[in-house]
């Protein structure tokens, strides 16, 4: 039992390194840990931003397609109404 605390005595300082590096390693593999899981939910913000994009590039096609028709509704729409103004 001597040996221990006089070896404790004299040797403390490399015990305290080895407990120090020792919580350092459990810190930097918690820190991984918590990299990943931001990699993870990055990765699937980039991957829903895309299909919002996906989604706004179809309505922005189909919104112009739309605006085509509505103008060449009303061409039609104003050359009916002449022709029945001139009936009148």
């Amino acid at each position: 039992m001597e040996s221990v605390k006089s070896n404790l005595r004299y040797e403390w300082k490399k015990y305290l390194i080895a407990l120090w590096m020792i919580c350092v390693t459990a810190f930097v593999f918690h820190m991984d840990i918590k990299v990943r899981q931001l990699v993870t939910k990055v990765q699937n913000m980039e991957a829903t931003m895309g299909s919002i994009e996906g989604v706004v590039s179809g309505s922005d096609y189909t919104l112009g397609s739309i605006e085509k028709k509505v103008v060449a509704l009303e061409k039609s729409v104003a050359i009916i109404s002449r022709r029945v103004k001139r009936l009148k």
